[in-house]
């Protein structure tokens, strides 16, 4: 499944313009229980059976819908787009904010120690594409 979004995210990177504002993505077991709300009322009018379309759609900065993280189930299906995604700090998770990463890498990090996250990913035109799974980079996921 990683590895599946992984190649999904790689060649929405590698094929991104100067108009890419980023991803976040989370990807959970038990969506019902995840701390997020809704950033817009709006729903993306998703693919079933494209989710690299629907993901390089939300991923532009001239689509209103692009802001937060996007919420996949474990068969990677996409269930909520634009979602303010609010962990709470986690004591196990190690931030380093001098490295200069921006919010939505470290909530997407602190927010993989969650039980009902399995992993979460970002893709940002600085540091290109990270997953993390319990609070730690997969390093063997970095884009290189």
């Amino acid at each position: 499944m990683k590895e599946e979004l992984y190649q999904i995210l790689r060649d929405i990177y590698d094929n991104s313009g100067k108009n890419f504002a980023g991803l976040g993505i989370v990807v959970s077991k038990e969506i019902e229980a995840l701390p997020i709300s809704p950033i817009y009322n709006a729903k993306f009018n998703a693919s079933e059976s494209d989710l690299s379309e629907s993901l390089r759609r939300l991923s532009v900065i001239e689509n209103p819908l692009h802001d937060g993280f996007h919420v996949l189930s474990n068969r990677l299906e996409l269930i909520h787009n634009s979602q303010y995604f609010f962990p709470t700090p986690i004591k196990d998770v190690k931030l380093n904010p001098e490295l200069g990463y921006g919010t939505r890498y470290l909530v997407a990090k602190i927010g993989s120690a969650l039980p009902q996250v399995l992993f979460s990913a970002v893709v940002g035109n600085s540091y290109g594409i990270q997953f993390f799974e319990n609070g730690r980079e997969i390093e063997i996921m970095k884009h290189d």
